[in-house]
């Protein structure tokens, strides 16, 4: 009897315990990381997350049928047709190859190196409608190859950006290309989209602004995080400092991130891309001036280090040695410190002038690293652009 009784009491602690771990796996359960009241973030994503662009004939589509769930992070481009197009000495399209691939292997080392980057981010390619803007087939089928286990890439097609009055063809091209790059505002699939020119070659990731989002933010209530608790740390808009400007304001043209949000997009940026575009643009004749006036004072102000400009390697160049006088260190540290390279004005990696700039100051103590910038993105383009 008394061993009945032990075997008896030995199976009923067997069916509580069972019972304890069932309830816990039911209340327990991690919320959703959405930020909608229905958790829809939470579901798989299939082709692309976004839904057909009002107004282009083109839908989005996602290169690998890989997929996520959820999608929280994004680094995102704009194609349309550079620069310096009459003097190129590389195929249309091959500088968006370059700058995604080079974030590529900007991550694929911070990894390595131990330093902050988040599991895996989608690489939105934000494209006008119109011919003149479309990706070159052949760029189309290349950017499958810029998928992998880290990073998905996905075309995205835009709306342009509403122009009024009767500027000319060139103006209107100019104002779109200048503030399209704002729609990176308006892809609510994602916390954080961090955005890029396709003049900029990544060095090191920028992934640790992903990180400062508040994304793990929690209530002290007993029911799941509302929308506005999950974004105590989320901002409209951030930006380095335009260092190379007495005026102490945004720089604009990149690297930047955006935060895309219902609230931001219609309280900063929906009256201005979607109605009176053309107005503000005249106003403010381009983004830059745009968002120092829209949020210079308000919001984040960025180290100016983010948005190196290439002119600290050009001796003679405005801003030459600027942060190697700022920090009393070699060119050749700056270059080691350096998170990304910003090819403004004429000095585009795909253009003619760099040789030009590399050519007629060999003996300048920059010189070693002005050609290692130009290099680098010579050899990623080598390796994996078409031939012209």
């Amino acid at each position: 009897m008394v061993l009945r009784s032990r075997e008896t009491i030995f199976v009923l602690c067997a069916v509580l315990l069972a019972l304890f771990s069932i309830i816990q796996l039911t209340f327990l359960q991690p919320p959703c990381n959405s930020d909608e009241p229905d958790g829809s973030r939470s579901t798989l994503v299939h082709a692309s997350p976004f839904a057909p662009v009002a107004g282009n004939s083109t839908t989005s589509s996602n290169t690998t049928p890989t997929t996520h769930s959820p999608q929280t992070y994004a680094y995102a481009f704009l194609y349309y047709a550079p620069e310096n197009g009459h003097e190129r000495t590389t195929t249309a399209g091959c500088e968006l190859l370059v700058a995604i691939q080079a974030l590529r292997m900007a991550r694929q080392r911070d990894r390595e190196n131990r330093r902050g980057v988040v599991e895996h981010v989608d690489i939105v390619v934000m494209e006008l409608p119109g011919p003149q803007n479309a990706l070159p087939p052949a760029i189309q089928t290349l950017l499958a190859t810029t998928s992998d286990a880290f990073s998905t890439t996905i075309i995205h097609p835009i709306k342009a950006p509403v122009t009024q009055g009767t500027g000319t063809q060139s103006w209107t091209r100019r104002y779109q290309q200048s503030f399209a790059k704002l729609r990176a505002a308006e892809l609510f699939h994602y916390r954080r989209v961090i955005f890029l020119e396709l003049d900029y070659l990544s060095l090191r990731s920028l992934d640790h602004w992903f990180l400062t989002d508040g994304d793990r933010t929690t209530s002290n209530s007993s029911s799941s995080s509302s929308t506005e608790d999950r974004a105590v740390l989320r901002v409209p808009y951030a930006a380095p400092k335009f260092y190379w400007s007495a005026q102490k304001s945004y720089s604009q043209a990149g690297p930047f991130y955006v935060d895309p949000y219902p609230k931001f997009w219609q309280e900063y940026f929906q009256a201005t891309l979607d109605g009176d575009g053309g107005g503000q643009g005249r106003r403010y004749d381009g983004d830059n001036d745009w968002t120092n006036a829209q949020f210079s004072g308000q919001e984040p102000l960025l180290h100016g280090f983010y948005a190196l400009l290439v002119g600290e390697f050009i001796q003679g160049d405005g801003i030459y040695n600027y942060w190697g006088e700022y920090y009393g260190l070699a060119a050749a540290e700056i270059y080691r410190m350096a998170y990304g390279i910003h090819f403004v004005a004429g000095h585009k990696p795909w253009a003619l002038q760099p040789a030009r700039d590399i050519d007629n100051h060999p003996e300048d103590p920059a010189y070693a690293q002005l050609r290692a910038v130009y290099e680098t993105w010579w050899t990623v383009r080598d390796q994996i652009c078409p031939t012209k």
